[in-house]
């Protein structure tokens, strides 16, 4: 999966905004941010790829690492921010 090249997550005064192409903008959280930021380095990623970031950045179980980004992913197709 490859996340839309024409969005982008801005961070600005502790605050995180994910940019659409009609100028429209949205406040995010720390862990949007940093989820997104894992797939935009990757280029190309996977379930998995978020999965052991959130392991690894949150310390949650290996598990719970994968629901989350899971839901993470099944959010992004919902509002198309996945190509």
């Amino acid at each position: 999966m490859k996340l839309r090249h024409d969005c982008n997550v801005v961070s600005m005064r502790g605050k995180h905004l994910l940019t659409l192409p009609d100028g429209r903008s949205f406040e995010v959280n720390e862990s949007f941010a940093f989820l997104w930021k894992v797939a935009s380095d990757a280029g190309e990623f996977t379930d998995e790829t978020l999965a052991d970031a959130i392991f690894y950045e949150y310390g949650i179980s290996p598990s719970d690492a994968s629901a989350e980004a899971a839901m993470t992913i099944e959010l992004w197709q919902q509002y198309s921010l996945i190509e």
